[in-house]
């Protein structure tokens, strides 16, 4: 009676077939991590939101008293300036198109009864268009910003800047808008979200590469 030997055993091994399985186990794991960025790239970017933040800068030292000094810009007196922008940008998969702009109402920031107020004209336009308003109510200034009824494509957006007298409280007024969500901007959210992503890419690589290993080992076992 005679054994073959490992040798023998490696001979007649189908390399062929083990390495279609090897590359088919690899491949699958590596369709899962490619599955996660998916996920992962929809769940951030809905099909259709416009996303606002505002920031205020004082101009005087926070030490000096705004009543002790007379500012102004453009010949307009302004106690206490700051500069204020409001930036608007479309996280969207998809355009947005002006018929949204339910009764062809705008969306409207308020910045509320604050008076003077000066828009500057350094304020950037890439695909969405700001305009402000000014209502007279019971003798002073209501201002706002508006985002009249137009096409607003995906990654689209704005900064308005302009110089008030105090620091203003920017709110979200109406957003008149079918099926289009209009949020604050969460810039936590999207260090998180970008930490996340790049957690699922590692995640996925891992997996592959621990699989390819595991199939090796038990490979190498078999032949010995």
């Amino acid at each position: 009676m005679t054994f073959g030997t490992a040798a023998d055993a490696s001979a007649g091994f189908d390399w062929g077939l083990f390495w279609a399985i090897v590359a088919a186990v690899v491949g699958t794991l590596a369709l899962i991590g490619v599955g996660f960025q998916i996920v992962g790239y929809y769940r951030d970017h809905p099909k259709r939101r416009i996303e606002w933040s505002a920031t205020a800068r004082r101009l005087l030292p926070a030490d000096l008293r705004p009543h002790e000094f007379e500012v102004s810009f453009r010949g307009v007196e302004i106690r206490d300036p700051y500069i204020v922008e409001l930036r608007v940008r479309s996280n969207s998969r998809a355009d947005i198109p002006s018929p949204s702009f339910d009764a062809g109402k705008p969306i409207t920031f308020q910045i509320g009864q604050r008076d003077p107020i000066v828009f500057l004209d350094d304020s950037e336009a890439r695909g969405i268009r700001i305009v402000p308003s000014f209502e007279t109510r019971n003798g002073t200034n209501d201002v706002s910003m508006l985002i009249e009824p137009q096409l607003i494509r995906r990654r689209a957006s704005a900064t308005m800047s302009f110089v008030a007298s105090g620091l203003p409280d920017i709110k979200l007024g109406e957003w008149p808008l079918v099926d289009v969500d209009v949020k604050a901007a969460d810039t936590a959210g999207v260090a998180r979200r970008s930490g996340r992503f790049l957690r699922e890419v590692l995640l996925g690589a891992a997996v592959a590469a621990t699989g390819g290993v595991i199939v090796a080992y038990i490979t190498s076992a078999f032949l010995s």
